[in-house]
């Protein structure tokens, strides 16, 4: 069982896909069966915000989760 709070070893900006991605294992069904995204925010802008500095924390709350972002890369992702 995954704790919900996990490095992102890749770029910043797949952090959307992540989020989609980690969001739908935890829900047991594919990415593409949720929502998009931008129903919820606006992906580039939250790309930009991560992009522009590593002290940085974003919380949403997405697809019935509280889904916290670091600028370092952490994801957090919490039932609310």
């Amino acid at each position: 069982m995954t704790t919900g709070e996990e490095p992102r070893p890749d770029a910043v900006g797949s952090v959307v896909h992540e989020i989609v991605d980690r969001i739908a294992a935890r829900e047991g069904v594919e990415p593409t069966a949720l929502p998009t995204l931008s129903e919820y925010t606006d992906p580039a802008a939250l790309n930009a915000l991560l992009e522009a500095t590593e002290s940085i924390e974003v919380t949403l709350e997405l697809y019935g989760y509280e889904v916290t972002v670091d600028g370092d890369g952490t994801v957090r992702i919490r039932p609310t």
